[in-house]
């Protein structure tokens, strides 16, 4: 629940800020957004019935988890859809399990659910060794950057209509924005989530034990 949940609050909050900043009667959007939620509580199951037979060692194999539940909770999802059309279950079944497991991978997904159950590994005894100490800040720091660069490349889109998926404005006779600044601004963000989730569950600095007058590390200090 928290590997899943905790991130999908941050999108979800985020995605309907930029929806509802836009002013725009999407239909599609508004049927889209709760389904996420059904989504994540689906996905939210199967991560946890996959970490009760398969505990991850460490916070890259929760990370991993996350992800492959999010995927296989749009197959479930695809699979109930395509009960509802029997004379098209698999085109159907095939289509949402690409379009919405496909947008989920390479829309930022990935990292945010990376950050997810990295976050959600501080409550399992897994091994949360951070080598090298500054990894989770190199991380804020590239997703800093691919926040920044996403900005960038709206910059033609300054004017005119703005539109929320994709993100940005699209000027009068314009085919609308381009989908590559919202994927990037996405994984940014997700990178950014994953470099704090880092930071929060890394493991306290050996050197920076106490150290008693018989002069050994305290373990209570560590």
């Amino acid at each position: 629940m928290t590997a899943v949940m905790v991130p999908w609050v941050f999108v979800a909050v985020i995605s309907a800020t930029l929806l509802l900043a836009s002013g725009e009667s999407d239909a599609v959007a508004y049927f889209i957004l709760p389904l996420t939620a059904v989504v994540a509580v689906i996905a939210a199951v199967i991560a946890a019935l996959i970490t009760r037979a398969w505990r991850p060692l460490n916070r890259l194999g929760a990370g991993l988890h996350t992800i492959l539940a999010s995927v296989l909770s749009f197959a479930v999802v695809a699979a109930a859809a395509g009960i509802f059309v029997s004379d098209g279950f698999i085109s159907l079944f095939t289509i949402f399990l690409l379009f919405g497991g496909g947008t989920f991978l390479i829309g930022g997904g990935t990292p945010w659910a990376l950050a997810g159950g990295i976050f959600a590994s501080r409550i399992l005894p897994t091994a949360r060794a951070t080598r090298p100490r500054w990894a989770p800040a190199g991380w804020i720091l590239v997703g800093i950057a691919a926040v920044i660069v996403a900005v960038i490349l709206m910059t033609p889109y300054l004017s005119g209509d703005w539109h929320w998926f994709p993100l940005g404005r699209s000027p009068e006779g314009n085919g609308g924005p381009s989908w590559v600044p919202t994927f990037i601004l996405a994984n940014g963000l997700g990178v950014i989530a994953m470099g704090a989730a880092l930071w929060i569950t890394r493991e306290p600095d050996p050197g920076s034990a106490p150290v008693s007058s018989l002069g050994s590390a305290d373990p209570a200090g560590s």
